[in-house]
């Protein structure tokens, strides 16, 4: 081994997947990651074996690499033996981190190369950017029709499998999950409603929902303090009335409850930065931290809708749910894309919009409860109405039955 690469490990990858193919869906390793040419254009001949599911033998790798054009001489090849994998995680480990080392490298050159040009926000900005790249795993960003292909029948693999399973991050909502398939990494949701229509209430139901079964999930709360959020979510979800909670004026039965979803929040991998007045910059580098805490979705609750949020949910592959207010104007009716505040640019970066309109009904509380979420938006799939039960007492969402949007 020399530096920052080490060729006797590159080979015998290569010669442990000769002998068991199916490693290489376990290696996670990519053709850029070999330093030899050689053995980066017999990697990738190698993948393209595997993922036509033809077998892969010298013979087959030989036809491959030529008809890729890949400039490997026949006797460098023939040097290739199928030896035992046993030992291939292992020396594919140490190929990955030297791979790591060598882009962390190529990163803090880049930066020092720009310090004469950039102002130290900007240089922190790219560095984490591509930090973050690097721990998410995100590829080049132009790719052959072919290379995204094999991805594709994998992921479609797995569906078929998987028949009945949820493709994305529950929604808490069964129906919603319904109508949405879940939550996509890289997409963008839209909450839109008019004021005390329970935008924060939904978001928060959602991200409790998916945070203490386990999913972890970032929530910035520039409108409502940590503090605030934490009473809001224990009493959602011990089912404790949330005026009790703020008051202190709580039963004896209550405590009990307190102590068992405090437990659960606790226990639950849910990130808070209730920052107030945080810029996009701040948003951006906080997201991309948490990002490497291992968050699958990400919750934004500040004043202004930003297309840069767009950006962020392809950067870190995630799918990020954000709020927006709409306007008075639409008091008493159910919101449209044309109501919301920046109508026009949130309108074609959202993949998914979500409204919610209060029914004027009541129930025998005197209180309404009837809650509509409108699906006017869904770029992957339908769009229909879904009714919800709001309970004001908990501050939270619970499910109902759906109905079919009219067309």
């Amino acid at each position: 081994m020399t530096g920052l690469q080490d060729r006797e490990s590159e080979l015998a990858v290569l010669n442990g997947a000769l002998a068991d193919q199916e490693a290489l869906d376990e290696l996670a390793l990519r053709p850029e990651d070999f330093t030899d040419a050689r053995h980066a254009a017999v990697f990738h001949a190698m993948l393209a074996v595997h993922e036509a599911g033809r077998t892969l033998d010298l013979l087959s790798l030989t036809d491959q690499a030529r008809a890729e054009g890949a400039k490997v001489d026949a006797s460098f090849l023939a040097q290739l033996s199928p030896v035992s994998a046993a030992n291939i995680a292992y020396y594919a480990a140490k190929v990955r981190e030297l791979s790591s080392k060598r882009k962390i490298l190529s990163a803090l050159r880049a930066i020092k190369d720009g310090l004469d040009r950039s102002s130290s926000e900007e240089l922190v900005d790219q560095l984490e950017q591509r930090l973050t790249d690097l721990v998410v795993g995100q590829g080049a960003a132009v790719k052959r029709i072919g290379e995204l292909l094999g991805p594709a029948m994998s992921t479609l693999e797995k569906r078929y499998r998987d028949r009945g399973a949820l493709p994305g991050l529950t929604t808490g909502f069964t129906e919603l999950d319904r109508v949405l398939t879940g939550l996509h990494p890289g997409n963008l949701l839209i909450i839109g409603a008019r004021p005390s229509q329970g935008k924060t209430a939904l978001a928060l139901t959602m991200a409790l929902a998916q945070s203490t079964a386990g999913i972890p999930v970032g929530f910035f709360s520039a409108e409502m303090t940590g503090e605030q959020l934490v009473m809001r979510a224990l009493a959602g979800i011990g089912r404790i009335n949330s005026q009790s909670v703020a008051t202190g004026l709580l039963r004896e039965a209550d405590f009990a409850k307190l102590m068992e979803a405090g437990q659960k929040l606790y226990d639950a991998p849910l990130f808070v930065d209730d920052t107030a007045y945080i810029s996009l910059g701040q948003l951006k580098s906080r997201a991309r931290k948490m990002r490497r805490l291992g968050i699958q979705c990400l919750y934004v609750l500040v004043g202004e809708i930003s297309k840069s949020l767009k950006v962020l949910a392809r950067e870190l592959s995630i799918p990020v749910i954000a709020l927006s207010q709409v306007g008075r104007e639409a008091d008493g009716r159910m919101p449209t894309m044309a109501d919301l505040r920046q109508s026009g640019e949130i309108e074609e970066d959202a993949d998914v919009i979500l409204f919610i309109h209060r029914e004027h009904r009541s129930d025998d509380s005197g209180r309404d409860r009837l809650t509509l979420l409108d699906v006017a938006k869904n770029r992957h799939g339908a769009t229909e109405c879904i009714q919800l039960i709001f309970i004001p007492e908990y501050v939270r969402f619970e499910s109902k039955a759906h109905e079919r949007k009219p067309a």
